[in-house]
């Protein structure tokens, strides 16, 4: 779950650089790697926590089917 927040964020960060050779490709990705701060994996650990939270207080449902 904690990926599903970064890993996309990362990849539109990569995309961003326009690099197309293998070796860009990887410059690109290293550094898109090095910009990810601690802060923002705080973040998103702490939104995943609340969201599972949520979802054991609904014992798995849908909050707007009652």
């Amino acid at each position: 779950m904690l990926d599903a927040g970064v890993f996309p964020w990362m990849e539109r960060q990569q995309q961003k650089s326009g690099a197309t050779t293998k070796e860009e490709i990887r410059g690109s990705v290293l550094g898109v790697w090095r910009a990810l701060q601690p802060s923002m994996l705080k973040k998103i650990a702490d939104r995943v926590r609340l969201n599972a939270t949520k979802e054991i207080d609904l014992n798995g449902g849908n909050s707007t089917i009652e």
